[in-house]
């Protein structure tokens, strides 16, 4: 399935926000590791005006909290593998999922995986635990589904796991952000996180010449970071190895090609 930034999920009657006041922040080394998660029917609230969860949304927020139930399950036994043995196990997954057809969805225990390997991985390379309604908003994104955070609120943290997710298909994951500055700072940053797994991460920036090697190099990697821009779609309509995308701080919908080789609608990003 494409992937999705976080967000208000929009139905007929009306539209709840994922509040995520409460977003990752970082720990120093050797403080408390856990926080107390917060219960998911504290994570709604609903907007003025009287609107009320529709029945699709309803579905969508049953099953991201059967999703993150899966994934603090497996979170004690990643904790007691050493760096090596979550790298295999990132290997072992990408054997799995790119086994599967190019369009066919994850399985539900294959996804929960890479979620808990990604919050494993963040917390042990940049000390960040991604909260509880950061991995509901993930598998929003991961799903096709429609999601909101506002700025501070821990989009980047929250993209991880589902881009980990769509790289491990092993046909490319691409993020997709609002400038060349945020494209960089977040390879070097979250970047750590895949880069830790195993996995290459690419940069493409505005300055760099079409046809260029840095710029072909950049989309050949597991995940590439990019700007979005006019040439950025052309590009992607235009690229065999298709590639799910996570698309940052703005509300452009991007192309997806299929095995045929036909395209179809992204999400909307929305901040």
């Amino acid at each position: 399935m494409p992937l999705h930034v976080l967000a208000i999920l929009f139905s007929a009657v009306g539209a709840f926000r994922l509040p995520l006041r409460s977003s990752a922040r970082r720990i120093a080394p050797g403080a408390a590791r856990r926080v107390a998660p917060l219960g998911a029917a504290a994570i709604f609230e609903q907007k003025k005006g009287g609107a009320a969860l529709s029945g699709p949304a309803k579905k969508t927020l049953k099953a991201a909290e059967k999703h993150l139930a899966a994934v603090a399950a497996l979170e004690a036994g990643l904790e007691a593998r050493t760096d090596e043995e979550l790298r295999a196990e990132a290997s072992s997954l990408k054997s799995e999922l790119s086994a599967l057809a190019p369009d066919a969805e994850e399985p539900a225990d294959a996804r929960a995986r890479a979620f808990a390997l990604a919050r494993e991985a963040a917390w042990r390379v940049l000390r960040l635990r991604a909260y509880d309604v950061q991995i509901l908003g993930g598998y929003a994104m991961a799903t096709g589904e429609l999601a909101e955070m506002a700025t501070g609120e821990g989009k980047t943290l929250a993209a991880v796991a589902p881009t980990l997710l769509g790289a491990l298909r092993g046909r490319g994951a691409l993020v997709v952000t609002t400038n060349d500055y945020l494209a960089r700072r977040d390879a070097d940053s979250v970047g750590l996180v895949l880069r830790f797994l195993g996995l290459s991460v690419g940069l493409v920036e505005g300055t760099m010449d079409p046809g260029s090697d840095e710029r072909r190099d950049g989309y050949a990697a597991d995940v590439t970071r990019v700007r979005r821009a006019g040439t950025f779609q052309r590009r992607i309509e235009a690229t065999p190895r298709l590639r799910y995308s996570v698309e940052m701080e703005s509300a452009a919908a991007l192309p997806r090609r299929s095995s045929e080789g036909t395209t179809s609608g992204r999400g909307r990003a929305c901040s």
